[in-house]
């Protein structure tokens, strides 16, 4: 009878576990002599961060295309600016652009009903819809893949510019400007805000976790993040610590606040003053510019957290250990992608084409 049955206790294999100390993951590379592996990692961030920085054509690039849709859409008498990232040179080399079409700001009083605000709200939804509308129309032979996100929180027209394939993101009226003035008066006090950002910037974009749409952290949330940081970093605040030449050990510092010590279920991130989370959101960060949660649409920080977590962990082993001169510790965080590194020479390519053809024309 018991020949009848699969043995499933013969087919079960013990398994094997093997544990791997995290400097084998780590890949090689020029090297660092005479350093400590603390001062590796503050030097390595500081080359990645140079690399990120854009080149003079890719920056060109980027104005050129801005000086294009401008004068088409003043054309058409719309008044438009950059904001985000390209407005106070954060971007990477993968970044949008974007696009904010100015209107007359209409102010609310302070004693109206909520429901009037919402049919506030609403009208202008409507009306900035219609713009996009307007701008789809205009722009469509200059522009590809146009998808016009009507129903978004904030009504955006997403689209491929066709000469170099970068994405733009055009939007109407709304807080941008008003973030890019606030982002450039928080990097005149603090520098070191420029490579912190765009090095976690960096490190969450190759990890799938900066598109907000997704549940990612935005750009803007992840720089209020960086500023709360600082404000509270006694060593910061006391002006005795250099932080250029102590990057690495501030990104630790980070990376264990919101990994582990920050109470998010209790507490806002708020630069004023200390508020409670009373959203239901694991994150809930307020913008110093309007007091609206920024982080509303960040359902995945549960995530990011794990990820903060786990960066510190394996550098706090590494940075313990005795590490070959010729690995590079900053790469079991991030490293350069060679993908990328081939299409910013692709549009450098492109972009001295584009400038002789111009050339020739003017000459014609």
């Amino acid at each position: 009878m018991e020949e009848d049955f699969i043995g499933f206790k013969r087919l079960i294999k013990q398994r094997k576990y093997q544990c791997f100390n995290p400097s084998s993951f780590l890949k090689t590379g020029n090297g660092y002599k005479n350093k400590s592996n603390i001062e590796r990692l503050n030097e390595e961030l500081l080359d990645f961060y140079e690399n990120l920085l854009s080149s003079d054509e890719e920056y060109n690039i980027r104005q050129m295309i801005m000086n294009e849709i401008k004068d088409i859409l003043e054309d058409e008498n719309y008044k438009i600016s950059s904001f985000g990232s390209f407005s106070y040179n954060l971007f990477l080399p993968t970044s949008d652009i974007d696009i904010i079409i100015e209107g007359e700001e209409e102010e609310i009083e302070k004693n109206t009903k909520k429901e009037d605000n919402d049919l506030s709200n609403r009208r202008k939804k409507l009306e900035n819809n219609e713009i996009l509308k307007n701008i789809f129309n205009v722009m469509k032979d200059r522009l590809e893949n146009i998808i016009h996100l009507s129903k978004a929180r904030i009504p955006i027209l997403r689209c491929i510019e066709s000469k170099f394939g970068f994405r733009i993101d055009i939007s109407v009226n709304h807080n941008g400007l008003k973030h890019s003035e606030y982002i450039l008066k928080a990097i005149n006090k603090y520098p070191i805000i420029k490579p912190f950002c765009m090095l976690l910037k960096n490190f969450l974009y190759i990890r799938g976790l900066t598109d907000s749409k997704r549940g990612g952290l935005c750009a803007y949330g992840q720089f209020l993040m960086i500023l709360n940081f600082l404000e509270l970093h006694p060593v910061i605040q006391s002006t005795e610590m250099d932080p250029f030449k102590n990057l690495g050990v501030l990104f630790m510092d980070f990376f264990q606040y919101y990994g582990f010590d920050f109470f998010y279920d209790n507490s806002m991130i708020t630069l004023n003053h200390y508020k409670k989370n009373k959203s239901k959101n694991m994150l809930s960060i307020e913008d110093p510019t309007s007091g609206k949660d920024v982080g509303t649409n960040c359902f995945n920080m549960f995530v990011i957290k794990e990820v903060f977590q786990h960066a510190y962990k394996v550098m706090n082993s590494i940075l313990s250990s005795k590490i070959d001169k010729h690995l590079k510790i900053l790469s079991c965080w991030m490293e350069i992608d060679e993908n990328i590194e081939v299409w910013r020479e692709i549009v450098k390519n492109k972009y001295y084409e584009v400038i002789k053809k111009e050339d020739v024309k003017i000459l014609s």
